[in-house]
C-alpha cells in the first residue's frame, strides 16, 4: 500500500501540513490480508538530484481487521435460460460486479466467479454490461439485495444468455442468392429511417476472416423487433463449409449464434427414364412396349476415375415398360458415369454425363444399343439439372 512515490506524485489525495505532518489516504485493496502492518515513509534530503532516501519506520502503525462476512457468487452463461447456475455451464471472466453503496467494481475471475469482504450493513449488486454478445439477464431480479451480519452472503448469481435463437432457413448454397430471416428473443432491433433499421452488417462465419457470407445494410431489412430478414449472395468458388456462426452487428452490441448455418453445393440431381427401344429411333414413342420387365435393370454410378459412388439404384416409379429415376445430391460440374445393365442375361450401355452441364447431345448419350437378349433395349436419358 503505498501513497507516495519518489517523484512527487501523489497517489492518493495527500496534505503536507508542515515539515513535520502530512496527512495521507491510502486504499487498503480488497486482497489485503487482515492483521497488523507498519507504516513506512520515506523522504529525500532534496527536490532534484542528486537524492539521498531515508525510510522511516513504525512499527504495527495500523491494522487491517477480518472482515464481518466475504459477499460472493458467479456471473455465467445460462445454457439453460432458468436463471440458475447448473453444473456445466460456463463462467464469464472480466464482467463487472458493481456493489453500492460502496461504489466499488469487482470483476470476475477466469470462472466467472467473484468474492469482496464487506463489513456488516446492506449492500446492492448489479452487473455492467458490455457491447458484448450477452446482454441479457435470465436471473430474476436485475438488482440483488445482499445483507451481512457476521456470516457470509453466498450464491449472488447473475445469468446470462444471448438474445438470437435462430436463423431460417439455416443453409446457403454456393453461387445461389437467398433469403433467410433471423428471430431474437429480446428487442434488439429497432427501426430508423433506413429499411435495414439498426442493424448494420450480417456476418456467417468461423474465427477466420474474411466471412464466407456477409450481408451488409443493402441487404437487411428490418421487419420487426425481434425480426430482421436478409439476402445472403455467397460465392461460387471454394468449399463447402459446415457449422458456421451467425453474428449480427448493431451500433451497441454483437450478437452471435454459434453453430447453426451450413453453407453447401447446390442439391442438384439428374433425372431420366429407361426403356426399350424396339424401333432403334432414340425417343421414347407410345409404340415401345415389351413383355419383358423393366424392373430388371440396375444402375451402377461411378465417377471419372470408375470409382463406384452408389449401384442398383431404386426408380421413383415404374409405369408400365418404362422405368422412371432419379440420383440426388450431386455436386456442380461433378463428373459421373450412369450404366444400365440387363440383369438377365448381362449386358450393358453406358453414357456419360457431368453434372451441372446446361446441355447436352441426345445423339451422342443414346448411341448404344444391347442386343444380346434378342431384344433390342436402349438406355435413354432425358436429363434435367434441377437447382432446389
Amino acid at each position: 500500500m503505498q501513497g507516495f512515490d519518489y517523484f512527487n506524485s501523489w497517489i492518493n489525495p495527500t496534505t503536507v501540513l508542515n515539515a513535520d505532518s502530512v496527512i495521507s489516504e491510502i486504499s487498503i485493496p480488497l486482497t489485503a490480508v487482515s492483521g497488523n502492518y507498519d507504516l513506512e515513509v520515506k523522504t529525500v534530503n532534496a527536490p532534484a538530484p542528486p537524492w539521498t532516501e531515508t525510510t522511516h519506520t513504525l512499527p504495527a502503525a495500523f491494522n487491517v481487521p477480518p472482515p464481518d462476512g466475504y459477499i460472493s457468487g458467479k456471473v455465467f452463461h445460462d445454457l439453460n435460460a432458468n436463471g440458475i447456475y447448473d453444473s456445466g455451464e460456463p463462467g464469464l471472466p472480466n464482467y463487472i460486479v458493481k456493489v453500492s453503496p460502496l461504489n466499488l467494481n469487482i470483476f470476475t475471475d477466469a470462472t466467472g466467479n467473484y468474492s469482496l469482504p464487506a463489513l456488516n450493513g446492506n449492500y446492492s449488486l448489479i452487473v455492467t454490461f458490455y457491447a458484448s454478445n450477452l446482454l441479457f439477464l435470465t436471473s430474476s431480479n436485475d438488482t440483488l439485495s445482499v445483507t451481512i451480519n457476521n456470516a457470509n452472503s453466498t450464491g449472488n448469481d447473475f445469468g446470462l444468455e444471448p438474445a438470437l435463437v435462430s436463423i431460417t432457413p439455416s443453409v446457403a448454397y454456393k453461387g445461389i442468392a437467398s433469403i433467410h430471416q433471423i428471430v431474437s428473443k429480446y428487442p434488439i432491433f429497432l427501426p430508423t429511417g433506413n429499411p435495414n433499421g439498426n442493424v448494420t452488417n450480417v456476418f456467417v462465419n468461423t474465427s477466420t476472416f474474411p466471412a464466407p457470407l456477409n450481408a451488409n445494410a443493402a441487404n437487411i431489412t428490418y421487419i420487426d423487433s425481434f425480426t430482421v430478414r436478409v439476402i445472403f449472395n455467397p460465392p461460387t468458388t471454394g468449399s463447402a463449409q459446415f457449422n458456421l456462426d451467425l453474428k449480427v452487428t448493431t451500433p451497441s452490441a454483437i450478437h452471435y449464434l454459434n453453430d447453426v448455418f451450413d453453407l453447401e453445393y447446390p442439391p442438384f440431381y439428374i433425372t431420366g427414364i429407361a426403356f426399350f427401344d424396339l424401333n432403334q429411333n432414340k425417343i421414347k414413342d407410345p409404340s415401345n412396349t415389351s413383355n419383358t420387365p423393366c424392373d430388371v435393370i440396375a444402375w451402377l454410378i461411378t465417377n471419372s476415375n470408375m470409382d463406384y459412388i452408389s449401384s442398383n439404384i431404386p426408380p421413383s416409379s415404374i409405369s408400365n415398360d418404362t422405368i422412371y429415376w432419379t440420383l440426388s445430391n450431386l455436386i456442380p460440374y461433378q463428373s459421373v458415369t450412369i450404366t444400365a445393365r440387363h440383369l438377365m442375361p448381362p449386358g450393358f450401355a453406358t453414357v456419360f454425363f457431368t453434372a451441372g452441364a446446361n446441355s447436352y447431345n441426345a445423339g451422342e448419350l443414346c448411341s448404344s444399343v444391347i442386343r444380346n437378349i434378342g431384344l433390342k433395349l436402349l438406355f435413354v436419358l432425358l436429363i434435367q439439372m434441377i437447382n432446389l
